[in-house]
């Protein structure tokens, strides 16, 4: 077994795999820092707002990444120029529903000391989506890295340092206003040259191109919706239910760990859909296999001691370790779900994308509303669980028996190296939790390559690859 010869898919796919975890790398000592200089209070008003914010955007973002990987290449500046337009009308829209609901407080009483970022936060996120994906779609992964690391960096500059001067939640929100104000600063330019508009007589409107966009993003839009809302409502809804902020707070770094993990796979999911363009070839079988080879240690490590992961950011996060266990366990099937999604997409086949996304949302909402009111975050997570596990059964139904077995394989290795962890921990009260995470990550390490999911020589040419 060796890597795809399309040097395209690995290439991007790489760059996307490095860019998640430098950026991840970079936000997880930015949250461990923000944590040491507030409460967990603090951070549950930023993660709330913050939340809230990214809920209007995905709304008015509908699915346009997936017509966006598809076909920048194809279409060039008018799929750019219709997907512009797109965001501009619906985040127009979307303003003054935001204004009211952070101003009036109906949401949530934090709200409306920030309802001007907010709005800020909005704008630029809806600008910042389509630029990011626009690059990826000309498989121009190199500049979304390059992108990212100006970005995060500035964000933690400003962000560490309004927080050191008592600024609190509103210094974080501050910094990430700033973060997507750079990006988009750095980036829009770049896209509009890439795309070969220099000029206003450059700009290229098709009412076909964009009434086509508007459908396959609306195919989309519940599978993107559900995906998205799930990891923001459960954090938007706890305050709703009563939810103290402190634990929102704890929640919400839970959430962002989980991200972080199977974030590794969902990137190569992303990065195989223009690849699979420019093949005429369907490459997503590869792109599971690769990501789930990827991410099944990270998930054996997270899950063997999820307390003593989350207590790097204080003994006060350590009450997660429960609900971060279950969100680990969540990504495998998370994982499954992406790279179906991408597969459909590639096929065009826009029923089983419509029925992924509304089984995944409907089997989140009802768990949550039961749930979340007896267990508190512990059920968010359950939740969450559930909607990925329920959404990715129509998934490996839909899928080829080489796909199951690859799923099936990951399982076992993921299941062996928390038994072993587990086992360790159980059996020697006094060792260190770092052994047991080394025990577990090694052995699913080995098992997946006992089970041919990956080979030495396919790790050696991703590593040749990041080089």
């Amino acid at each position: 077994m060796a890597v795809n010869n399309n040097s395209n898919f690995t290439g991007q796919g790489v760059l996307l795999f490095v860019d998640q975890v430098l950026i991840s790398a970079t936000n997880w000592i930015f949250w461990l820092i923000i944590s040491k200089l507030i409460s967990a209070s603090e951070i549950g008003q930023a993660s709330v707002i913050y939340n809230l914010v990214l809920l209007f955007s995905t709304l008015s973002q509908l699915g346009l990444e997936y017509p966006l990987l598809k076909k920048s290449v194809s279409h060039g500046s008018s799929i750019l120029v219709s997907s512009l337009a797109i965001e501009a009308i619906i985040t127009i829209i979307l303003i003054p529903v935001l204004y009211y609901v952070g101003s009036t407080d109906a949401y949530h009483s934090s709200a409306s000391s920030f309802v001007w970022v907010s709005i800020g936060l909005l704008v630029f996120m809806s600008l910042g989506f389509v630029t990011r994906f626009a690059l990826l779609g000309i498989s121009d992964a190199r500049n979304i890295l390059i992108r990212d690391i100006i970005g995060t960096a500035s964000k933690f500059i400003l962000g560490v340092g309004l927080v050191s001067i008592g600024l609190g939640a509103l210094g974080i929100l501050l910094s990430f206003l700033f973060y997507y104000i750079v990006i988009t600063v750095v980036t829009l330019p770049l896209v509009l040259k890439k795309f070969h508009i220099t000029k206003y007589a450059d700009i290229k409107w098709h009412y076909d191109t964009f009434l086509q966009l508007v459908r396959e993003a609306l195919v989309n839009t519940p599978a993107k919706f559900s995906r998205l809302v799930i990891l923001s409502i459960s954090v938007v809804l706890l305050g709703v239910f009563g939810i103290s902020d402190a634990e929102i707070g704890i929640f919400y770094m839970t959430t962002m760990i989980s991200i972080v993990i199977g974030g590794l796979a969902s990137s190569i999911s992303y990065a195989v859909i223009p690849a699979s363009s420019l093949a005429k070839s369907d490459l997503t079988e590869g792109s599971l296999r690769i990501g789930l080879s990827l991410t099944s240690p990270l998930i054996s490590a997270l899950a063997v001691v999820p307390a003593y992961i989350l207590s790097m950011l204080g003994p006060e996060y350590t009450s997660g370790g429960s609900a971060l266990f279950i969100l680990s366990i969540g990504i495998l099937p998370s994982v499954i779900v992406m790279n179906s999604i991408s597969k459909f997409n590639n096929s065009n086949e826009s029923r089983k994308i419509i029925v992924i996304g509304c089984i995944q949302f409907t089997a989140f909402l009802i768990p949550f509303m039961i749930f979340v009111p007896l267990y508190g975050i512990f059920g968010a997570a359950v939740s969450i669980f559930v909607a990925y596990l329920t959404s990715s059964i129509p998934s490996l139904i839909w899928s080829n028996s080489t796909v199951r077995r690859y799923v099936v394989n990951s399982a076992i290795a993921i299941f062996a190296g928390i038994l072993l962890g587990y086992a360790i921990l159980w059996g020697a009260s006094t060792i260190h939790p770092i052994m047991a995470i080394f025990a577990s990550v090694t052995l699913t390490a080995i098992t997946t390559l006992l089970f041919k999911n990956t080979t030495p020589q396919e790790i050696k040419e991703i590593l040749k690859s990041i080089r």
